[in-house]
């Protein structure tokens, strides 16, 4: 039995792609699987990212609520000298918090206790024991603003 040469040509042609086929399909799903891992990982790295600046956040708010217990303390034992030093960092602190925040609740309480930053300080610089009461008022403003942890 005798092929032509267009039978072999045409059957060559026609082995030769499933030849190609066998070959690419398994690696073509192979190469869909990872870009489907690939996305996840992305979306996991987005979700991980998140959860660190938000840990980040809570964090830096607690050191501020920390920062404004000290002030508070130091100037009840009437270390005016050190309170207005720590006041001085602690402002500081909020300054930069408020800049770099995109939570408008807390930006605008925290606005609020700079608005006091002034009269607080010049109250620690002349040692006014009135400024204690700001100093109690900044304290709450601050726990109330910090997370709650369960």
């Amino acid at each position: 039995m005798r092929f032509s040469v267009k039978t072999l040509a045409l059957c060559s042609v026609v082995v030769f792609v499933l030849g190609l086929l066998l070959g690419y399909i398994p690696e073509r799903l192979k190469l869909s699987g990872a870009e489907q891992e690939k996305v996840a990982m992305g979306q996991q790295t987005q979700t991980l990212q998140s959860t660190l600046h938000q840990t980040q956040s809570s964090l830096r708010l607690n050191e501020l609520a920390v920062d404004s217990a000290v002030v508070y303390a130091q100037a009840e034992k009437n270390n005016y000298s050190l309170a207005s030093t720590s006041a001085s960092r602690f402002f500081t602190g909020v300054r930069s918090y408020v800049d770099q925040t995109d939570d408008a609740a807390v930006k605008n309480d925290l606005q609020q206790v700079l608005g006091v930053r002034d009269t607080t300080i010049s109250g620690l610089a002349t040692a006014n024991p009135a400024v204690k009461q700001q100093l109690q008022d900044i304290f709450f403003k601050m726990q109330s603003i910090r997370p709650k942890t369960d």
